[in-house]
């Protein structure tokens, strides 16, 4: 079985991807105006290295650009805490360091001898295993389970990763099971530890409320334009990680002081405590305050400034989010964020649609209005903008800064009618998105006076309840599937109002 499912949420090319089995590789949402790096790298080819090599060109802002050959998987199957082997064709430049994790030749050979690529453990027996090396008087859910290589004292085992988290508590916890031998390979267990470091972050990005005609300096932004936040991990850390997102960048200094994130907008350190910040926060308010506990993905990977494309990605098969630096940096801005971290939580809760290349314009306006409704709920307003999703994208040399055209909308005025032959489409539509989003936002607004976060909870909701074929009557018909089993069916004239008003045939 073959799945190829294409998504961008900007304008222009969008980038790819697949996912076949468990065994490879996965699918891709993002925003793009170029092709984005992965693509670019794939298709990449060098007659002296393997099929299974890979090129990643880290652009130095000189002609002597330096390239990086790696591995990053044997046989399909991903290396969890490295890669297999590092090479570089300037043997004069000095190392870069940006992944440090490095087999030589001897062990690549000795991988490739023994050929150890299928598991004679199996899945459900690695899964219960590792919840009784958790745990075994406690209630665990399973966010995903892989298999993959983990390397140990430099040796490549092949192995089964079991992501656990406990069903009413707050430990986490990643196991990993000798996929040949059944054998525990290591456990790494994190729970929540208080007190909490501290840094800076936007809210809002400073930049949709100036009126200057040209972009700021970044290092000249007043002291006015970053709040002082709570980080959520330790005070003792060093690295922005905790049991919801895992920040970092392949060429940047570390964390000097354990504990303190506080950097300018110039830094893309400060991208990574953006990135951790606000995806951890949308988590907890599905979790805590909506009751989402299983629309969690995880410990969703941020690679911040993993390219200086002004292009921005989710990855399925990793999970992982790239920022890219081109333009004005992505990381900037929490919708963005909160936008690439809104396609993991759909495709953690419905993947069948997820992977349904149909669906491509209603997931990307999902991810528009969660960016938007949950940057509200926090009351993260852009002052006189109105629902314009990424204004400070939408800049142009000689446009005034704060009267940026945001990318897209969500109090746009289109019927289903409009843009029917491209919400229902394969082809990325930034119309047809553009109008999903406002029907979503046409049924928060509908029940804004009802119980808090009422409109998100039945969006949310739907993925739940809806079923192939992935139509729009078919996603408002499981909105008031979910309002009717959650919440008696409130307002429910409000929302067939809603739906009829654009144009939405809807019967129950």
């Amino acid at each position: 079985m073959h799945y190829e499912v294409q998504s961008c949420r900007h304008y222009g090319k969008c980038v790819s991807g697949y996912r076949p089995t468990r065994k490879s590789q996965g699918i891709v949402y993002g925003r793009s105006k170029k092709k984005s790096v992965i693509e670019s790298i794939s298709e990449s080819t060098q007659s002296r290295y393997s099929a299974e090599l890979l090129r990643y060109q880290k652009t130095v802002g000189t002609p002597g650009e330096d390239y990086l050959f790696y591995r990053q998987s044997y046989k399909g199957i991903p290396v969890s805490n490295g890669w297999l082997r590092i090479d570089e064709s300037a043997s004069d430049k000095k190392f870069l360091g940006v992944h440090t994790r490095i087999l030589n030749d001897a062990r690549i050979a000795e991988i490739e001898s023994v050929g150890e690529f299928k598991p004679r453990v199996k899945e459900t027996l690695a899964v219960s295993k590792a919840k009784t090396i958790m745990g075994p008087t406690r209630q665990w859910d399973v966010l995903d389970t892989k298999l993959c290589y983990r390397i140990e004292n430099r040796t490549p085992r092949l192995a089964w990763k079991v992501q656990l988290a406990e069903r009413m508590g707050v430990r986490s916890g990643e196991v990993y099971i000798d996929a040949l031998r059944g054998t525990r390979i290591v456990v790494l267990k994190s729970t929540w530890s208080k007190p909490m470091a501290k840094g800076f972050v936007f809210r809002p990005n400073p930049l949709v409320r100036m009126d200057a005609a040209t972009l700021p300096d970044p290092k000249q932004l007043p002291a006015d334009s970053y709040i002082q936040v709570t980080i959520p991990v330790s005070q003792s850390s060093r690295v922005l990680r905790n049991d919801y997102a895992y920040a970092w960048s392949p060429d940047s200094d570390s964390h000097a002081t354990a504990g303190q994130f506080f950097y300018d907008a110039s830094d893309v350190r400060f991208g990574q405590t953006m990135a951790l910040y606000y995806a951890t926060w949308m988590q907890l308010y599905l979790s805590s305050t909506l009751g989402f506990s299983r629309a969690n993905p995880g410990q969703v990977e941020f690679i911040v400034g993993f390219n200086r494309e002004d292009n921005s990605y989710y990855e399925l098969a990793r999970n992982r989010v790239y920022l890219g630096l081109g333009g004005i940096p992505d990381f900037q801005d929490a919708e963005v964020i909160l936008h690439e971290y809104s396609h993991a939580i759909h495709s953690v809760i419905n993947q069948p649609m997820s992977l349904d290349k149909r669906s491509i314009n209603f997931l990307e306006g999902f991810c528009d209005y969660m960016a938007l409704s949950t940057c509200e709920h926090f009351k993260v307003k852009h002052g006189r903008l109105s629902q314009e999703f990424a204004a400070w994208d939408g800049w142009k040399p000689g446009r005034i800064v704060g009267d940026s055209v945001g990318i897209r909308r969500a109090d746009d005025d289109d019927l289903l009618s409009d843009t029917e032959n491209q919400i229902h489409s394969e082809d990325r539509s930034d119309r047809a998105s553009e109008f999903w989003t406002g029907v979503l936002w046409d049924v928060r607004e509908s029940l804004a006076d009802s119980r808090s976060g009422h409109a998100d909870s039945v969006v949310l909701g739907a993925f739940y309840k809806i079923d192939a074929p992935y139509t729009a009557s078919h996603f408002a018909r499981a909105m008031l599937l979910y309002n009717r089993s959650h919440y008696g069916g409130h307002k429910e004239k409000n929302l067939f109002e809603v739906f009829t008003r654009r144009g939405i045939s809807v019967s129950l």
